[in-house]
């Protein structure tokens, strides 16, 4: 267990893991601010604009992902440390991650509709129907899609550690010829309104809270597969 919490704390040596994509995400909150600040000056109140400067943080975390199965990846090999330490290590870090970034989130959610949108009425914590509900639900629909898109980044990250870039377009390749022949076959089958009529009854617990964990567990699995392999 304790080179586990190790393994755990090699993301936290830089601290890059932490402060590059909460950066980030304030940069766009600020460019955000300026924007429809200006915009309200100009033209008014405006019907409670949405954001998507949200996304730039999960995008961030995806890559810091992507980074940890390569470089860190080594560098804890060359302490000793197992694949299945280090990848026990990571989800670790990325469980308290995820969860530490969703209260924090559902924190400033809190503020931005004490202050009604930052004083702009603007919904940047709240897009997309975040944080609205249930306060547990709540945290659980910024954390799950983080702890996604982290088990995406860590297999695009163990690919392009095991195979290099040929890994990365040919995984890419594949996908997308599943999604084609997915489309294809709802299209043969004319089960795209279906889909739609199902998709949008799908409450936003299910879809933030629900779904993103079956999606983690099948990344995941696959990054174990790809980075057990990985040349120390």
């Amino acid at each position: 267990m304790n080179r586990v919490l190790s393994a755990a704390r090699l993301h936290l040596v830089s601290g890059q893991a932490i402060t590059v994509p909460w950066s980030i995400m304030g940069s766009a909150l600020a460019i955000n601010l300026v924007i429809f600040g200006t915009i309200q000056a100009k033209a008014g109140v405006q019907d409670n604009p949405s954001s998507g400067g949200l996304a730039s943080l999960y995008a961030v975390v995806l890559t810091v992902f992507v980074q940890a199965m390569n470089k860190p990846l080594q560098f804890a090999l060359g302490l000793s440390l197992t694949r299945r330490t280090y990848l026990l290590g990571s989800a670790v870090f990325a469980t308290a991650l995820s969860f530490g970034s969703a209260l924090v989130l559902y924190a400033l959610y809190g503020i931005e509709r004490a202050t009604d949108g930052w004083g702009v009425d603007l919904s940047f914590f709240g897009a997309w129907g975040l944080g609205e509900g249930n306060p547990v639900v709540a945290v659980l629909g910024y954390a799950a899609p983080m702890m996604a898109l982290i088990a995406l980044g860590s297999l695009l990250g163990g690919l392009f550690a095991r195979w290099g870039m040929i890994g990365v377009y040919v995984t890419t390749i594949a996908l997308l010829v599943v999604a084609g022949a997915f489309a294809v076959i709802m299209t043969y089958a004319e089960a795209w309104t279906s889909f739609g009529h199902w998709f949008a009854d799908q409450p936003t617990a299910a879809l933030y809270a629900g779904y993103p964990w079956i999606i983690t567990a099948l990344f995941a699995g696959g990054t174990y597969l790809v980075v057990r392999r990985v040349a120390a």
